[in-house]
């Protein structure tokens, strides 16, 4: 036990070096005299200026980690550095990808000069207008035929590949193209090629495009993204007749013991949208996707993002089930260099790619590469940016003329309707965030619109059946509708030729959603407009969008009050006779 006398001494101690620590405050010269301050005139000295630069010197504190004789250390006042923040990684593949231009406007490649393709193809371009390349079809179409016409024989696996350009810049041909050509070469029928695409309207579209360039050859295409019941497209897969599917469906033939034949499928080419192929995967027990070699991922970041069903996971485990016939991919093992298995190509397309590589790691790339659009200078050469600037960088068409208006959200029905019946815009494509939204302003459009012109509109979203839907856009394509309002359903991928203007009704919140929904114009070097409806608390996050496209905010689009007033009146008509249809819908 100690004494009270060393215990009274301990205690000084430790007073005294507390003291030591403290800074010395009278050492600090930090008082303003009354001439250093500039007083107002009500004698209010909140606001001090000091006449001249005043610089403090403050005494660095003592700091004594531990206290002589006792052991203990002493917590003084250590210094707290800022956070250093650090560049996200990037993998090299990602960190350096290959240029490609994002001027589709370019003098293109001639398809004749094309290195490596077929004499058949070159013909089936012609027939169908195509002269020439863009730059992305003239990057990627070489890419994948050079592995076709020679380092299949001795280059083992093909590296995947992520492509990141501009919409409308015609990367669907980039795959379409060199796939057929080499399945064209092929004896047997086999699903060797699936295209997995995010919607059905895009899906019937890229179908469209692969049954143009397969006339001709022998590659079969099927389509199944729930157009068709299941068993419909089952029997389109596996062709099969009416009677062998109802005896398969019987009790008898359904049985594990009795049915063990596996059909061998005429298909070549399959297209999906990721929740039918779960479908299928799961009922569909003769599907055999044990041969494929090409998987066609489009869209990939919204592919990516969604992963319905978890369709990647279902899709590899039915490629490598029989390990006899295709063992699994494993670069670790001799047995692969010594015995090495079929192939696997990934393609990956989209106009935004995550700027997050982790993303892809589901898909499990091999030796990926990336090809990304970059903006031009001046003078027309490649602007290239560091690293990870690349990705997060998105383009748009150059060929795109960008407004915006800021407008009451109650007068943003009235500036549709001036631009529909005063400035007479045709081949309108209207977005909304909403399917209310949508189906209103559709109706409200046509209800303003009866006897006055013959303005026709259409309303695509989940509120119409798909039927409906693809007839509108192929009317939309025809010229015979004027005007569609939209949900995000087609603002992915959908290629609309004729579309002339793009207005944002409401205005977007991301990025990406921007880029898409704007890129349903201006497609395949053609010139069009877009036009963003703004409320006032929407500016901030618009100007932000605009910071990263690298853009200037555009220009104001300028309606004169006394237009919209003179469409008051039958504005106010045709609001009633919404809200009647809406009371008995």
């Amino acid at each position: 036990m100690e004494s009270a006398e060393t215990k009274n001494q301990r205690r000084k101690q430790r007073k005294k070096l507390r003291r030591e620590q403290k800074p010395d405050v009278e050492a600090m010269d930090t008082t303003l005299s009354k001439d250093d301050v500039k007083m107002n005139v009500d004698g209010d000295s909140s606001s001090l200026v000091p006449d001249h630069d005043m610089e403090v010197e403050m005494q660095e504190p003592k700091v004594l980690l531990t206290e002589v004789g006792t052991g203990f250390t002493v917590i003084g006042q250590a210094k707290q550095s800022k956070k250093v923040k650090l560049p996200p990684y990037l993998p090299a593949w990602y960190s350096a990808p290959q240029p490609l231009s994002s001027d589709v406007a370019e003098a293109g490649l001639p398809v004749e000069d094309m290195p490596g393709l077929d004499l058949r193809f070159v013909t089936a371009l012609h027939d169908q207008g195509i002269t020439s390349f863009f730059p992305v079809q003239r990057t990627i179409i070489p890419n994948i035929l050079s592995y076709q016409n020679n380092l299949r024989y001795y280059a083992g696996r093909p590296s995947d590949m992520c492509i990141c350009a501009p919409t409308g810049s015609g990367k669907t041909l980039a795959y379409v193209i060199p796939i057929l050509q080499d399945l064209s070469k092929r004896s047997s029928s086999k699903i060797r090629a699936l295209i997995l695409l995010p919607v059905k309207e895009l899906a019937v579209q890229v179908a469209d495009v692969f049954q143009t360039f397969a006339k001709g050859t022998r590659v079969k295409i099927a389509l199944i993204c729930g157009k068709q019941a299941l068993d419909q497209e089952r029997q389109q897969i596996l062709q099969l007749d009416e009677f062998e599917t109802q005896l398969k469906e019987s009790s008898w033939m359904s049985s594990e013991r009795n049915w063990t034949h596996t059909r061998k499928t005429p298909v070549d080419v399959l297209i999906a949208t990721p929740g039918r192929l779960v479908d299928h995967l799961y009922e569909t027990t003769d599907l055999d996707l044990q041969s494929l070699e090409y998987l066609v991922v489009d869209e990939a970041d919204r592919m990516i993002e969604e992963f319905k069903n978890n369709w990647f996971r279902l899709l590899e485990r039915a490629v490598f089930k029989n390990p006899e016939v295709r063992p699994a991919l494993d670069y670790t093992c001799i047995n692969h260099y010594t015995k090495p298995t079929l192939p696997l190509q990934k393609l990956l397309f989209s106009a935004t790619l995550s700027y997050d590589p982790q993303r892809f790691e589901v898909l499990k790339l091999y030796r990926p590469k990336l090809f990304a659009a970059v903006a031009l200078e001046n003078n027309g050469d490649m602007m290239m940016r560091n690293d990870a600037e690349v990705i997060g960088a998105y383009a748009t068409p150059k060929g795109l003329k960008e407004f915006s208006i800021q407008i009451d959200p109650r007068l943003k029905p009235l500036v549709i309707l001036h631009l529909l019946n005063v400035m007479k815009w045709r081949k309108v494509l209207i977005f909304t965030n909403s399917l209310e939204n949508t189906k209103r302003l559709t109706l409200l459009i046509k209800m303003f619109s009866e006897g006055t012109n013959s303005l026709i509109v259409h309303e695509v979203s989940s509120n119409v059946h798909q039927r409906k839907r693809q007839a509108s856009l192929d009317s939309f394509e025809k010229g015979t509708v004027d005007v569609i309002v939209a949900s995000d359903s087609v603002a992915r991928g959908i290629d609309l030729p004729n579309v002339e203007y793009v207005v944002l009704y409401d205005a977007p919140l991301h990025t990406k959603t921007y880029i898409h929904r704007v890129g349903r114009t201006a497609r395949a070097g053609k010139s069009g407009t877009a036009l963003t409806l703004l409320k006032a608390d929407e500016k901030k996050g618009y100007t932000k969008i605009m910071k990263e496209l690298n853009k200037q905010p555009p220009p104001k689009f300028v309606v004169a009050p006394e237009e919209l007033v003179a469409l008051e009146g039958p504005y106010k008509v045709a609001l009633q006779k919404l809200e009647k249809e809406m009371n008995h819908s």
